[in-house]
């Protein structure tokens, strides 16, 4: 079975769901039309996951300038913020 047709075009609706949230015209993270796109090729094992997840990162990277993969933990995160609670970092007080 050629692949080739499902992978350019799960490329092309990641592009275009990256564009609209880079471009600031998406808020959403996920788009069910691409997780079912994504679903529907594993169930007929056109791909697995990680051929999946090397074409999120193949599109984040087009679009972004780096893989998903990366900009999904900053490189200079401080894991001692992750420690302390949201509110506490965010000098917000609880009623």
């Amino acid at each position: 079975m050629d692949t080739l047709p499902y992978q350019e075009r799960l490329t092309q609706l990641l592009i275009e769901n990256y564009t609209l949230i880079k471009d600031g015209g998406m808020r959403k993270k996920s788009d069910p039309k691409i997780e079912g796109f994504m679903e529907a090729g594993l169930v007929l094992n056109v791909v697995n996951k990680t051929d999946l997840q090397a074409i999120i990162n193949n599109a984040h990277k087009q679009v972004f300038g780096i893989p998903f993969s990366e900009r999904i933990r900053p490189q200079n995160a401080n894991d001692e913020l992750l420690d302390i609670p949201t509110w506490m970092r965010d000098n917000k007080v609880m009623d």
